[in-house]
C-alpha cells in the first residue's frame, strides 16, 4: 500500500515533466546486495576487512567492528565499497542513505546495505547521496518499501527512483559533499590524536608529556 502514497505519486509525475530526469539505474555503474552468507572472522586486523552493517551507517566513529577473513571469505572483494559509492541500507530501518568517502573506503558491508556505484559519465555520486537524503528522494525510497513487520528494498527498488540530472552533472554538489566528508575525517583524526596523548599522559605522567609538548 505504500506504493500508492498520493504524495509520492505526484512527485515521480512532476518529476517526468523534465526531460533530464532518469531512473538510478540508468546512471550507475551498478546497484547491488552482498552475497555474504557464510561469515569466517578474525581477530588480527591485519588479516581481516572491517564490516559494516546498516546501524553502521548513521555513526561517524564505528565501535565493536567485526573483520572478515580476507583468506577465508569468498569473493571478499565484492563485499568492499570504495570512495563515491553511495549506501542505502535495505533491511530492518530502510532507506537510510550515506556516501563512501575517508569514512569507510575499503571496508565490507553486510547485507542490509544496497550499493550504488555511480557512472561519473552521467552523474557524480555526491550529488546521488544527497538527492536521495533530500524529502525528493526520500519520499520514493519510502514508496518502495514492502513487508509488514520488518521492511525491505531491493535493488531493483533502489535503482528506479527518478533524478533529475543537472547541466554540470551534479559536480558543484559533488565537491560540496566531499568537502564535508573531508572535514569529518579530518575532526575524527585530531580526536584520536587527542586522545591518544591523553592516554600517553596517563602513562608516562605529567612531566614527561609536558615536557614533550
Amino acid at each position: 500500500a505504500t506504493y500508492h502514497d498520493p504524495a509520492a505519486v505526484k512527485l515521480r509525475a512532476y518529476l517526468r515533466e523534465n526531460k533530464q530526469v532518469k531512473k538510478l539505474s540508468d546512471i550507475s555503474t551498478k546497484i547491488w546486495r552482498s552475497n555474504l552468507r557464510q561469515r569466517v572472522y578474525v581477530d588480527e586486523k591485519n588479516y581481516g576487512v572491517p564490516l559494516l552493517n546498516s546501524k553502521h551507517l548513521s555513526l561517524i566513529r564505528f565501535n565493536n567492528l567485526n573483520y572478515l577473513s580476507k583468506l577465508h571469505t569468498k569473493k571478499v572483494s565484492h563485499e568492499m565499497v570504495n570512495q563515491g559509492y553511495v549506501l542505502v541500507t535495505c533491511g530492518g530501518t530502510v532507506g537510510k542513505v550515506m556516501f563512501v568517502y575517508r569514512n569507510m573506503d575499503g571496508y565490507a558491508v553486510s547485507e542490509d546495505v544496497i550499493r550504488v556505484k555511480p557512472n561519473n559519465e552521467y552523474v557524480y555520486g555526491g550529488f546521488i547521496y544527497a538527492f536521495l537524503n533530500s524529502p525528493y528522494g526520500n519520499i520514493q525510497l519510502m514508496q518502495e518499501e514492502y513487508g509488514s513487520v520488518q521492511k525491505k528494498l531491493r535493488d531493483f527498488h533502489v535503482g528506479d527512483i527518478l533524478l533529475p540530472i543537472p547541466i554540470d552533472k551534479g559536480l558543484s554538489i559533488n565537491e560540496i559533499i566531499i568537502a564535508a566528508f573531508d572535514k569529518r575525517a579530518d575532526a575524527l583524526q585530531k580526536e584520536d590524536a587527542a586522545l591518544d596523548l591523553f592516554m600517553t599522559a596517563i602513562r608516562e605522567g605529567r612531566e614527561a608529556t609536558e615536557a614533550q609538548w
